[in-house]
């Protein structure tokens, strides 16, 4: 709070962050799509739909992490942090 009234620089405002707007296509190894497969099941159950949608959005997500990074291929560093979102991610706010 003392920063505010003191009108002095916060530590946010040196950060930097690029993205690059036209990435290459993302290689996506199948064996770490697979481990998404577990969420993809637990949220169909929670929302009485298949699971496809939600197969869909992970997906995105994981490849959005992928292109954060810089990289060009999914790692396991990217499925374990959807895993954790996914905890988080649910209808009932419960972790799954």
């Amino acid at each position: 709070m003392g920063d505010i009234d003191a009108r002095k620089p916060d530590g946010v405002s040196r950060m930097s962050f690029k993205v690059n707007r036209h990435p290459k296509d993302v290689r996506a190894p199948e064996h770490l799509f697979r481990q998404l497969r577990a969420y993809e099941e637990l949220f169909s159950k929670s929302t009485d739909f298949l699971p496809y949608r939600h197969q869909i959005q992970l997906n995105a997500i994981t490849e959005a992490l992928t292109i954060i990074r810089g990289n060009h291929e999914i790692g396991q560093e990217d499925i374990d942090a959807v895993s954790q979102l996914s905890n988080w991610i649910n209808y009932i706010f419960n972790e799954i």
